[in-house]
């Protein structure tokens, strides 16, 4: 069906995929990735995050129904395909699609043309076989006419397969941490940047066109209609400039912020797990609102000062070409500097302006969590004077910004144009200027008028746009740290090899010798010289004073904050060999209960999320067996529908008690080699204790429960 040099066996697809990337532009790694050979062993979810981190891109899994799954194929490149030919696993690299056809990489390395049709039934084939009705053999007795038979096997098959999901398959993407600059390039931003700027130019180009056609018109000794002629073609060829600089635009603001977005999405994401808890709930709110305001800003302000740019410099050199040239264009730019003058004066009030702002936001939202507690606590002639102090403070910075921009406005922005006549009437009264030039000076008088009215106003939107980067940017940095390590092969085989053999041996899980953490804000470590050992079976009671660092010290267990000194090993080797998601795999924390949540979505989500969703009819039914362990069958009971009930803050309300034994159940269900409670049972009666307690030990072996002495 395929040649053999169009398909992969799983020992060269590290090849491959470094391959596929270099040729889609989107890494310049060698020939041959570096790392660890693909054994069979291995996952392949593993092997690809681990090739992912390697290439600096994704490799994101994609699956689809039958009926869909030529328009995948045709829309997924580049991307990785898996298939089984004669029962052997292979894999087929899509570069392109053309047509009926698919452009795959060959081992060769070079591009090969495979069917789509033929593909599609090649995915499909095991699954297609596993059906029990003879599809073909009904479309004979049917009596369908032979060219029909295609049509309507493909209907019967969709019909069949329409709850069956078909396909292996990974979309090659480029890295989060990669270069925006490399992505705008892969998506040829740079064209249309050229187009952008060459239509702008034309259009202005034949603007001093018109004009000097019109001064030869009213000035000149040939008043004759057929003037009118080329001054029409003019005015309709401004038109197809216009609208293809639009066009260019749009795509260029489409592009940028289809990327940004992007970018910023991956920060959040990736945002320091100390950075995130310390940052107040306002805070986080102003950085939604100024993500989304600076895209805009920065895209406006950016592509207007850009033609405003073109146009102050096609202008200069207009007046500089004509008659007392040094003179006029001596006056643009001085002009032009008093203007950045004050502009620098007025940005420096804006932006004092934008930080009061800011923290009227922040103040706001913080009041608005904590309005019951001032409701019932704070005293009535306290309420308001704070947020009274504050309005004072922003509105004079409101005032003191609003001199300053109508001075731009009005001083610099209007106040050009009698300079710059002032200066056309000196070339007029010394005479020496054509009538031709007189015109094409005025229109370039005018032009830098409006450039500059321009200028002052992208300079606001990208003053605006940096003020916002100061919220903005730590999401644009974080973008570039990769989230997280996919660890090395070796490492999985042998941490699979190890849970195989702890159940019969007390193997140390966890080794901690001498770790060591402070907080940046205090002077003295909440940690200091911490060791210990955590054997196969343990079942360890933390004990300690509030603010002792126990907390930390679980959180530094679990992966999620990287211990100063000393060192932590699972099962003898370190996160970065194990890889950060595999270390948070094997010991899982259930924090406290102010830092843990219910998310709006389906019981099951919540209690399945750390486990695997979408989930396995064996994993729901486990899930419901530990709850009901757990005395949430009442709940479940009450529920309409069960694990699949809506909780959350819009959903079904849980209270305290049932919170907590959720977030049990969670992390129960996660089956991990060590698990962390963290004053996970604070808010439980001591009859829901016991219950939860001995449930704990049936369900997993190994533990760490956190508790006040």
């Amino acid at each position: 069906m395929f040649a053999t040099n169009c398909t992969w066996n799983r020992q060269e697809l590290g090849e491959g995929l470094a391959a596929l990337a270099r040729a889609s532009g989107m890494s310049h790694a060698p020939a041959k990735a570096p790392g660890e050979p693909t054994e069979h062993s291995v996952e392949l979810a593993t092997f690809f995050r681990q090739q992912a981190q390697l290439l600096d891109v994704r490799l994101e899994p994609a699956g689809t129904r039958y009926g869909m799954l030529s328009t995948m194929l045709r829309q997924a490149a580049p991307a990785v395909v898996r298939l089984e030919l004669d029962g052997v696993e292979r894999f087929i690299l899509l570069l392109g699609s053309r047509g009926s056809h698919l452009k795959v990489l060959g081992r060769d390395l070079g591009v090969r043309r495979v069917s789509c049709t033929a593909l599609k039934e090649a995915i499909a084939a095991p699954t297609i076989a596993s059906i029990h009705t003879d599809v073909d053999g009904c479309i004979r007795d049917a009596g369908i006419p032979e060219k029909r038979r295609s049509h309507a096997r493909e209907a019967m098959l969709e019909a069949c397969l329409r709850d069956v999901s078909l396909g292996s398959a990974w979309l090659l993407r480029m890295g989060s941490s990669s270069p925006m600059g490399r992505s705008l390039q892969r998506d040829g931003i740079r064209r249309r940047v050229a187009l952008f700027i060459a239509t702008h130019f034309g259009q202005l180009l034949i603007g001093l066109l018109v004009w000097s056609l019109i001064g030869r018109l009213a000035f000149g000794n040939d008043h004759s209609a057929a003037w009118l002629w080329p001054i029409g073609l003019a005015l309709l060829t401004l038109v197809p400039l216009q609208l293809w600089n639009m066009w260019a635009a749009g795509v260029i603001s489409l592009d940028f912020g289809v990327r940004l977005k992007q970018k910023l999405l991956v920060g959040a994401f990736n945002l320091p797990f100390e950075q995130i808890r310390t940052g107040g709930i306002g805070e986080h709110l102003s950085r939604v609102f100024e993500s989304d305001g600076f895209e805009a800003l920065l895209l406006s302000g950016a592509t207007s000062g850009i033609m405003a740019l073109v146009q102050l410099l096609v202008a200069t050199a207009i007046l500089a070409l004509g008659a007392e040239g040094i003179l006029n264009a001596g006056l643009v730019v001085l002009w032009t500097a008093l203007a950045c003058a004050v502009f620098l004066l007025y940005m420096r009030r804006r932006r004092h302006w934008a930080q009061m702002r800011l923290s009227l936001t922040n103040t706001m939202v913080e009041h608005l969590v904590g309005h019951q507690t001032r409701l019932a606590q704070e005293s009535h002639a306290q309420w308001h004077r704070s947020e009274d102090a504050g309005l004072a403070t922003y509105q004079a910075a409101s005032r003191n910004m609003d001199r300053w921009q109508l001075l731009l406005n009005v001083v610099i922005v209007r106040g050009w144009l009698p300079v710059g006549l002032a200066g056309l009437a000196y070339t007029f009264v010394h005479g020496g200027a054509s009538e031709v030039t007189l015109a094409v000076n005025l229109g370039a008088v005018l032009l830098v008028q409006q450039a500059i009215g321009q200028i002052v106003n992208s300079g606001i939107a990208l003053t605006d746009a940096y003020i916002g980067w100061g919220l903005v940017g730590p999401l644009f940095r974080a973008a570039g740290e990769p989230l997280e390590t996919a660890g090395s092969i070796q490492a999985q085989n042998l941490l699979a090899r190890t849970s195989a053999m702890q159940e019969s041996k007390p193997e140390a899980i966890l080794d901690v010798q001498g770790v060591g953490y402070s907080y940046d804000q205090r002077a003295l470590s909440v940690l200091n010289g911490c060791s210990c050992v955590v054997h196969n079976g343990d079942q360890i009671l933390l004990q300690g004073s509030s603010g002792g660092g126990k907390s930390t010290f679980a959180a530094i267990l679990a992966g999620l904050r990287p211990a100063e000194r000393g060192t932590v090993f699972l099962h003898g080797l370190d996160q970065q060999t194990v890889g950060d998601l595999e270390w948070r795999r094997r010991v899982v924390l259930a924090p406290q209960f102010h830092e843990n949540h219910i998310l709006t979505g389906t019981l099951a989500y919540n209690l399945l999320m750390g486990r695997r969703w979408p989930a396995s009819p064996e994993d729901l039914m486990l899930a419901e067996a530990i709850c009901r362990d757990l005395e949430l069958g009442s709940l479940l009971g009450k529920m309409p529908n069960g694990v699949h009930q809506v909780v959350g803050e819009t959903g079904w309300q849980l209270s305290h008690g049932e919170r907590s034994r959720v977030f049990l159940a969670r992390a129960l269900l996660q089956q991990a080699d060590v698990l962390i409670l963290d004053e996970s049972f604070a808010a439980l009666d001591p009859e829901t204790l016991k219950i939860c307690l001995r449930v704990l030990l049936k369900q997993q072996r190994t533990v760490i429960l956190i508790a006040h002495p």
